[in-house]
C-alpha cells in the first residue's frame, strides 16, 4: 500500500506499495474477477498521555487487508494535528500495513486535552478514486498532558 498523507490539503509523505501475491482471480471489485477487497484497523480509539519531561508518545495501529488485488492497494491519510506530531504508514506485506502515530512531545504542550483524527482511505488506485469495503478508515486519539514534569 502507499501512503499519501496530508494536513491542511498538503501531501506529505508516501510509503511503500503493499503488493499482493498473484493466482487465483483478482480481487479488486471488478464483476467477474473475484472477491472484493476490504480493509479493516486493529483499533478505532487510541488514548494517550504523558507528563513534561517523559518521552514523545508513539502508537501503532495495524491495517489488514483481505483479497487485495494484484496490483496493490493505496492508502490516502489526513489528520488533524492538536495532539498528533505526524503519521506513517509502512506497508508489513501483502495483506498488513502499520500507521504509527507520533505525538507531539508533552514538554511542548499545555496541560489539557487534544483530541484528534486520523482518516485512511484505500483505494485501487491514486489518486484514490475507488475505495474498496470498510474504507474509510477513522482513527481517534485522545492525548492528555499534565503535570509539570521533572
Amino acid at each position: 500500500m502507499r501512503l499519501a498523507v496530508s494536513r491542511s490539503g498538503a501531501i506529505l509523505a508516501l510509503a511503500s506499495l503493499l503488493q499482493a501475491c498473484g493466482g487465483g482471480g483478482s480481487s479488486d471489485g471488478v464483476p467477474g474477477s473475484g472477491s472484493r477487497a476490504r480493509v479493516s484497523i486493529s483499533a478505532t480509539d487510541v488514548s494517550v498521555s504523558a507528563t513534561p519531561g517523559e518521552i514523545t508518545p508513539v502508537r501503532t495501529v495495524t491495517l489488514t487487508a483481505t483479497n487485495p488485488p494484484p496490483a496493490g492497494l493505496y492508502v490516502e491519510g489526513a489528520y488533524s494535528a492538536a495532539g498528533i506530531d505526524t503519521i506513517d504508514f509502512v506497508g508489513n506485506s501483502a495483506t498488513q500495513g502499520t500507521l504509527t502515530i507520533t505525538f507531539r512531545s508533552p514538554g511542548s504542550m499545555q496541560n489539557g486535552t487534544y483530541p484528534d483524527t486520523v482518516e485512511l482511505r484505500v483505494c485501487t488506485e491514486q489518486p484514490c478514486v475507488n475505495q474498496v469495503s470498510g474504507s474509510p478508515l477513522t482513527v481517534r486519539t485522545s492525548y492528555v498532558v499534565s503535570g509539570t514534569g521533572t
